[in-house]
């Protein structure tokens, strides 16, 4: 009794969804140029399926997983140009735009920390008991900056 009242719960939250699923393959069908007809057929051959089964009492867990897996398939079909037209831009970014200012960017960032590196040097070379901290509290003073990244950026030689 319990697993018949839960059966028909699950077909009731399922059965929008399969009307829904029936309405596109028919559309699809319907499309003179649309290269998912063969996927269309198997879905409205699967969903009636699903519908016999119920109808007699029977387990559709199969057949409603088969039937999400063709959909799946419809979907991806739809968006591989997509996808491969998205990874092309992403490509074409990267190589354009991305390397060349990351390149950049890492120039800028080597030059401060060979700058910053050399004033700790020099700053340690007059106060040679002085710690990072210290060293780098003044080399922030003196140019600007967090005194942290510039504590963990410097070395003592």
């Amino acid at each position: 009794m319990a697993r018949d009242i839960i059966n028909n719960l699950n077909w009731l939250s399922y059965l929008p969804r399969l009307v829904r699923i029936e309405k596109t393959a028919r559309w699809i069908l319907e499309q003179p140029d649309d290269s998912r007809h063969e996927i269309a057929r198997e879905i409205l051959k699967t969903a009636a399926q699903v519908r016999r089964d119920h109808k007699h009492g029977w387990d559709t867990s199969n057949f409603v997983d088969t039937l999400n897996q063709l959909c799946g398939r419809a979907d991806a079909e739809i968006f591989a140009p997509y996808v491969k037209e998205s990874a092309k831009r992403r490509e074409r970014f990267r190589d354009q735009v991305a390397e060349p200012r990351n390149k950049q960017a890492r120039a800028e960032g080597n030059a401060r920390r060979a700058e910053w590196q050399s004033a700790a040097d020099e700053i340690w070379s007059r106060h040679p008991t002085w710690k990072k901290s210290d060293v780098a509290r003044q080399i922030a003073k003196d140019r600007g900056g967090d005194w942290n990244t510039i504590r963990r950026r410097i070395n003592q030689q």
